[in-house]
């Protein structure tokens, strides 16, 4: 992946210091999460290449930042399907440690956004955190995203200050 040069001024890490009354949002009707299959990264590719403009991805991307043991992606990773069956968005519950999970790379295809689709889908990912074991959670953005922020913030994290 290739970050723009600016973002390195723009990102911010937030944290959230327990997992404890996570919010929970149901799904407009028709709407489902399924967990990662098998070839799932090319429609992560092609999620984030549709929904991502500050980032550039190529083939070895998924790769880098999960790897290929898709016993752990199946448990971890998390796909937004429409109700014509369309793959249209995803996130991970990933981790940095035994403590700290870590919702990694939220996105969800345009035509989609603006509809509350990516509350129930963190709802999921904090559920899954929780269920692997984690007691807090962090997470990168960007300023640049002034809605990821505001969404974040609804779910309980905040911008470190370290």
């Amino acid at each position: 992946m290739n970050h723009n040069p600016s973002d390195s001024e723009t990102l911010v890490e937030m944290q959230r210091p327990h997992l404890e009354n996570w919010p929970q949002y149901a799904l407009p009707a028709g709407f489902s999460i399924r967990a990662y299959q098998s070839g799932d990264a090319q429609h992560w590719q092609s999620i984030h290449e549709r929904a991502d403009e500050f980032n550039q991805f190529d083939e070895s991307t998924f790769a880098t930042w999960f790897g290929d043991d898709e016993t752990v992606l199946c448990v971890r990773q998390k796909y937004l399907i429409a109700p014509d069956g369309e793959v249209i968005g995803t996130a991970t519950a990933w981790f940095d440690d035994a403590e700290t999970g870590r919702v990694h790379w939220v996105a969800i295809v345009p035509e989609y956004q603006g509809r509350g689709l990516a509350r129930p889908l963190l709802s999921v990912i904090g559920q899954t955190l929780r269920e692997l074991g984690h007691s807090r959670a962090v997470l990168t953005t960007s300023r640049q995203r002034p809605v990821a922020l505001a969404l974040y913030e609804k779910f309980g994290f905040a911008i470190s200050t370290k």
